[in-house]
């Protein structure tokens, strides 16, 4: 019986051992890169991130196992202290029935562990196929946040649209900027001819300049405002304008875009006021934020917040100068407050600390 006892005994630590090594895995802590000095200046706001190559799920795997791997440390103790008192119990029943006691609340913790570590690898691993699979994976593309971007179509998917023209509505400034938002890069050949921002009564052009970043056309008036104001410029006062592209209008790939018809509207009005704002909007970047780690290949959600007091029309995100990503508040109507959200991926980026940055307008 002694000699069956002590087998028994052995092969409980022989196989408590073994399951603190299988549960056991290595983890990696991201440490963040002390943040280089910028200049935030009164529409922009960044922090550095540092990317990290391991995806967060995995990091919630590796955490679990830990987690067990601690608690089959704890039984080996329990079931080591149990073979002492056995062992040292000189026939004394008592002793051996405690050492019973303990060996047997070892054994039901030890086949609780084994059954969290199976369902753990079993949901972890459901739902890894499930994100890595299939249109929503890591390599999803660049999208404006979880509502759909900051310019909506007009229930148009895919080609080449334009996804709208900002600001819309009656807003109360003069001194405006006009954006035209496409869904793919434009031509900037096509721009000079095919872009225009025009008077409601009458259709008469407006002067002003057009400047071309990739999807994003920008227009800004060539008339100055009035004094003490003059080194800015504005449209009229209480005057309607709108802002149209043609339906010859060619992304940078050559693909005609989608207007009238089945395809989206392309053009949007607007009505200005009297008021010259003379103080920019600031911007505040939320997430991510300052020596945060994010993971490679993956798609990552910035947040940022834009104040002005005569309304944010839209906030731009940036990754080492490079925009990723804008939004803009619902409808297209300037708010003093906005938030947005857009999604980043990082999908091919290098790994090591990174630039992101908001800015508002």
């Amino acid at each position: 019986m002694k000699r069956f006892s002590f087998r028994a005994i052995f092969a409980l630590l022989v196989s408590a051992f073994a399951l603190s090594f299988v549960l056991g895995a290595p983890v990696v802590l991201a440490q963040a890169q002390p943040a280089p000095s910028t200049d935030a200046g009164l529409t922009e706001i960044s922090s550095t991130v540092r990317l990290s190559g391991t995806d967060p799920r995995t990091i919630v795997v590796r955490i679990i196992n830990i987690s067990l791997s601690l608690i089959g440390i704890i039984l080996v103790s329990i079931i080591v202290y149990a073979g002492f008192l056995w062992m040292t119990s000189g026939g004394n029943p008592e002793q051996i029935e405690k050492a019973k006691k303990y060996l047997q609340n070892a054994i039901i913790g030890l086949l609780i562990i084994l059954s969290s570590w199976a369902i753990t690898r079993f949901v972890i691993n459901a739902l890894l196929d499930s994100t890595n699979s299939g249109g929503t994976g890591t390599n999803q593309s660049q999208s404006t946040g979880p509502n759909g971007g900051s310019f909506g179509s007009a229930g148009v998917s895919g080609g080449f649209i334009l996804e709208g023209v900002e600001p819309e509505g009656t807003i109360g400034i003069r001194n405006v900027q006009v954006r035209f938002l496409f869904s793919q890069a434009v031509s900037t050949e096509d721009v000079a001819t095919r872009v225009h921002v025009v008077t409601a009564d009458g259709g008469q052009p407006v002067a002003g300049r057009y400047e071309t970043d990739g999807d994003l056309v920008t227009f800004t008036p060539s008339a100055a405002c009035p004094a003490p104001n003059a080194d800015r410029f504005c449209l009229d006062a209480n005057t309607e304008y709108i802002g149209r592209v043609d339906n010859t209008m060619h992304s940078a790939t050559g693909q005609t875009i989608a207007c009238g018809g089945l395809g989206a509207v392309c053009e949007g009005r607007f009505k200005t006021g009297e008021t010259v704002d003379v103080t920019g909007p600031t911007a505040t970047l939320l997430q991510p934020f300052e020596g945060q780690s994010i993971p490679q290949n993956s798609s990552v959600e910035l947040i940022g917040a834009g104040t002005d007091d005569s309304g944010v029309s839209l906030l731009q995100f940036s990754a080492d100068g490079r925009v990723v990503g804008r939004d803009s508040p619902p409808q297209h109507q300037p708010q003093t407050s906005f938030e947005g959200r857009v999604v980043w991926n990082t999908a091919g980026v290098s790994l090591g600390a990174h630039q992101v940055s908001v800015s508002s307008f």
